[in-house]
């Protein structure tokens, strides 16, 4: 069964040569403020097939199994569907399938992620990174390392910039007790207005596990509620036409690309999951030659 072996690792090697790819394209650095919404979609598919490649290296580095590759019951695919502990919602589409990635990668337990937004509201601050020592991380240019989480695109259609008086001074904002805001560096903290784009503009929500926080109440934390879920399941139940993923985006290899679909497609429709087992027709001849070979 060596030929098994050969075809597992030739699709490993593209997903791993993605990550590279990913990586080189990194070094030709255009800041996302320069970036058209072509520019800005790519860099986010980029990003999240960088996400499923190293799940798939570090789940084989391991002895294991990219989650896709495993059959699931329903039951237990609604268990492990990742869902926003702030509101108790679960995720869907293909926000859900980089999540599950991710949380294989980093050993989580559950998939729970949240804005750093939401965790502040609840008491949370975002934790710099650690070593296997405990020692702080900083990136190349000295400043703090932070996980990188999970991106959600969206398309915005207005922007909140400081709002300025008819001098062109920006506006203080002020406390409850009308006394000038300042933010804990000793910086003005502004009025902020909202103000509508010109043309659409595709921007990010950036997701990050629970588990990357300190201090959140988690008396305030809710379950996941599949409520939403299971209603939408009825609905599809009662539409002719079959809505399924299309993650050709993402360019990954065929096999990935087909399972991570088929997954998908179960855990939107609410059945269980049956891994493909992926044969090459080379195994399929060897193992004939073999049969042949020993009933004779």
């Amino acid at each position: 069964m060596a030929t098994k072996k050969s075809n597992t690792q030739t699709e490993q090697q593209v997903e791993v040569a993605n990550v590279a790819n990913t990586k080189e394209n990194a070094t030709k650095f255009k800041s996302w403020e320069n970036k058209n919404n072509f520019e800005r979609l790519e860099s986010i598919n980029s990003y999240n097939r960088m996400i499923v490649a190293t799940n798939i290296k570090q789940a084989r580095q391991n002895g294991n199994e990219p989650f896709y590759r495993k059959s699931m019951e329903i039951k237990d695919i609604d268990a492990t569907m990742p869902f926003n502990p702030s509101n108790g919602k679960p995720f869907g589409g293909e926000l859900s399938m980089v999540m599950r990635a991710d949380a294989q990668t980093r050993g989580y337990e559950s998939a729970e992620y949240i804005t750093m937004k939401q965790a502040n509201f609840l008491g949370g601050k975002l934790r710099q990174e650690q070593d296997e020592k405990g020692k702080l991380l900083f990136n190349e240019n000295g400043t703090k390392k932070y996980p990188n989480g999970v991106k959600s695109a969206y398309m915005a259609e207005f922007e909140y910039k400081p709002k300025t008086n008819e001098n062109g001074e920006i506006i203080q904002a002020k406390d409850k007790d009308g006394k000038p805001k300042f933010d804990n560096k000793g910086n003005i903290v502004p009025v902020m207005e909202k103000i509508a784009l010109k043309e659409p503009k595709l921007e990010t929500v950036t997701y990050y596990h629970i588990s990357a926080f300190d201090g959140i109440d988690n008396a305030k934390l809710q379950k996941r509620n599949m409520n939403v879920v299971n209603e939408y399941r009825k609905e599809l139940q009662g539409q002719q036409n079959d809505y399924r993923s299309n993650l050709s985006h993402l360019g990954l290899a065929p096999k990935t690309q087909k399972d991570l679909e088929n997954f998908l497609d179960s855990q939107t429709k609410g059945k269980d999951y049956q891994a493909i087992q992926h044969t090459n027709i080379r195994e399929v001849q060897n193992e004939l030659s073999q049969s042949q070979g020993r009933s004779f």
